[in-house]
């Protein structure tokens, strides 16, 4: 479980720029990403994870724009991987909405694709 909620994590940091270039002043998905790494090493309450997903849709709701929303939307589905795994995937998926072309989604793909061989092969040693 705690590699699909890695590989969620690295994602949404991974695109989480387009969120900050946009509303740089919103703190909430980063903290998705912060909270999640801290439940992976240690206990943070579901209670605080939930919240904190939660929050990052909400930051998702007061962005306008698409790009920066869906960002927004792939850190909240990645801290909710620690609930239910098939999150990871809509932390990816909003991930590539969060592209603003053809060749960056394409770009993107690749990136999240070899990143989970990465976690995999780390797995296996």
């Amino acid at each position: 479980k705690k590699d699909a909620l890695r590989w969620a994590l690295d994602v949404a940091e991974h695109i989480l720029p387009v969120f900050e270039a946009h509303k740089p002043e919103d703190p909430r998905p980063r903290k998705c990403i912060e909270l999640g790494r801290e439940w992976m090493i240690g206990t943070v309450p579901f209670k605080e994870i939930r919240a904190t997903a939660l929050a990052s849709h909400a930051a998702a709701r007061n962005a306008t724009d698409p790009l920066a929303i869906a960002a927004a939307r792939a850190c909240g589905h990645a801290i909710a991987t620690i609930h239910v795994q098939t999150h990871s995937v809509g932390a990816a998926l909003y991930g590539l909405r969060a592209c603003p072309d053809e060749l960056s989604k394409r770009a993107e793909r690749a990136w999240q694709i070899n990143h989970l061989e990465e976690i995999k092969q780390s797995l296996n040693k």
